[in-house]
């Protein structure tokens, strides 16, 4: 089926087209030529970044011409901008032009079901599987799983009356909507009709069995589908799927260190089999066994030593056996993929930890220049190892630098705030606004502005409405409860200070809430509890001067600060 082929009508090749014509042209001729630009004018209008003009091309040739190409080309580029209720306007037109074209039908029944018209996609997908029983209905089904469970149900509902037992595709719609709206036994007796039918092709099988165990292990039934599992193992010894499958079940069931032997077993069969490979190395670095992840990972890495993957958890596998030099080398070679900022990330810590901060920061700033996409969290990295240094001044020219090209990143903002010196007083105040201008509902934003204005002891009551926020949007965060507390003891309500800020200490007792919690009792005139908790904080923090200088029963007129 055509309908997630690309369908593009190249540049290249409708020059070609145009170049190819004649001078002289009779009228159908002209009309045709016509026709050849204007998909020419839509293609350079996408290629130069204006889809909306492109579609409206588009559309307009697809309804005026008879080309199916170009009519399959508008509803791709419709379906690309998510506008699927034009989409399905579009391949209606195109179904009542051409009836029994089926890829216009397919279309059909794909964007009925985006646009949740079941009724339209159930008579669509009749009129399919009455031309064709067994059509491959993959694509049309892909990503179409309503959302609510209202959806889901009406999508059932409209399947019923379809005669689909001989399409395996509308089989494990059917048997997932039925699971999804609680009827997993209806859903496993589905399965398992089909799997005794025996029309089913090995893949097919494999496929239905996969579903059946994901089932069964939803329904908190290990045992049963591990039994099946085995079962059908035995049965299909070089099923090498129905393998992996046994071995997810088992990590999904948390018992991943059990699932190690059965990857030995697959991979003395399949020993150049990457994805157990993977796995098995996982596994391995999970369990605290890094010399057997390094084995996994190694033999993993020789199949493709370029995989940015394989050489990220390769990586991780040599730093947890405390080889530093071969895990920075793993590191620097992801180069690309979702685990490009932790390799950096990684490798910058690594060096700084061998002596070696100012290889680091240098192979930072070229990967800025490699990387210019990654450029902001490249800056971000290197300012925090600047700053772990003490290199402060340089730490904060490199943001000052970061925010006059990326302006709209607020990581870049909030770094910087964190630099600012104490008589920055009204850049602080700036850049708090700044903050909550590009991201007004992050908790930890809100946060920060409560407490600085709670620590100047000026507008408390933005500062408490800061606070509140922070914690509706992040609710029993310690440094976040902290500010609350911190808040009410400028405001002078001392029993919610008290309170706020013994939960935020029972959640993480650091030396700033003991210290807002102490001045809150002292305050208060709870002067046993006040010297019991400083006594504690003595033992847990000895180094802590502020500890040290306090003194016991201080009295409650003492200043709070």
């Amino acid at each position: 089926m055509a309908l997630m082929a690309s369908g593009r009508l190249s540049v290249l090749t409708v020059l070609t087209c145009l170049t190819a014509l004649p001078l002289s042209l009779p009228v159908h001729a002209a009309d045709g030529l016509q026709a050849l630009s204007s998909t020419l004018a839509a293609e350079f209008a996408l290629s130069r970044g204006r889809p909306d003009e492109a579609v409206l091309r588009y559309r307009q040739q697809a309804l005026l011409g008879q080309d199916n190409a170009v009519m399959a080309r508008a509803l791709r580029l419709l379906m690309q901008q998510q506008d699927y209720a034009e989409a399905l306007t579009l391949a209606r037109y195109w179904v009542k032009r051409e009836p029994q074209n089926l890829n216009a039908l397919f279309f059909q029944t794909h964007l009925a079901l985006r646009a949740d018209a079941y009724p339209l996609a159930a008579e669509s997908l009749n009129i399919i599987l009455q031309r064709d029983p067994q059509a491959d209905l993959n694509d049309v089904l892909r990503d179409i799983l309503p959302s609510s469970q209202s959806a889901r149900e009406r999508l059932l509902s409209a399947l019923q009356p379809i005669d689909h037992r001989n399409n395996f595709a509308l089989i494990l719609l059917e048997a997932g909507l039925m699971a999804q709206t609680g009827r997993t036994a209806d859903a496993i007796d589905l399965l398992d009709k089909t799997l005794t039918a025996g029309r089913l092709r090995p893949l097919q099988r494999t496929q239905l069995l996969s579903q059946k165990v994901m089932l069964l292990n939803d329904a908190g039934q290990t045992d049963q589908a591990m039994r099946l599992l085995d079962q059908q193992i035995r049965q299909q010894p070089g099923n090498r799927q129905l393998q992996l499958l046994a071995i997810r079940s088992l990590i999904k069931a948390g018992q991943s260190l059990q699932s190690l032997p059965r990857l030995d077993a697959l991979l003395r069969r399949w020993p150049q089999d990457t994805e157990s490979l993977l796995l098995a190395g996982l596994i391995a670095i999970d369990h605290q066994q890094p010399a057997r992840a390094l084995d996994y990972l190694t033999r993993l890495h020789r199949l493709d030593p370029n995989d940015p993957q394989s050489n990220y958890f390769l990586g991780l596998a040599y730093e947890r056996m405390e080889q530093p030099v071969p895990a920075i080398a793993a590191f620097r070679r992801v180069q690309e993929g979702p685990r490009y900022r932790e390799a950096r990330q990684h490798q910058a810590q690594l060096l700084t930890r061998i002596g070696q901060a100012e290889q680091a920061i240098s192979e930072l700033t070229a990967q800025r220049v490699d990387h210019p996409e990654e450029a902001d969290f490249l800056y971000l990295l290197q300012a925090q190892l600047l700053r772990e240094q003490n290199r402060h001044a340089e730490a904060r020219a490199l943001l000052d630098q970061a925010i006059q090209r990326y302006a709209e990143q607020p990581q870049l903002w909030y770094a910087r705030l964190l630099l600012l010196s104490p008589e920055e007083n009204e850049l602080r105040i700036q850049t708090l606004d700044r903050l909550l201008e590009l991201d007004a509902d992050n908790p930890i934003y809100l946060n920060a502005y409560a407490y600085h204005l709670s620590r100047d002891n000026s507008r408390l009551e933005d500062a408490r409405r800061f606070a509140e926020q922070a914690n509706l949007l992040a609710p029993n965060q310690p440094a976040i409860l902290d500010t609350l507390g911190f808040v009410a003891l400028r405001q002078g309500k001392l029993t919610l200070a008290i309170s706020t800020l013994r939960r935020a200490y029972d959640l993480a007792a650091t030396p700033g809430i003991g210290e807002h919690l102490l001045d809150a009792l002292r305050q208060y005139g709870q002067l046993a509890e006040h010297d019991r908790l400083l006594l504690a904080l003595r033992e847990r923090f000895p180094d802590t001067l502020l500890f040290q200088q306090r003194s016991l029963l201080a009295g409650p007129t003492a200043p709070a600060r």
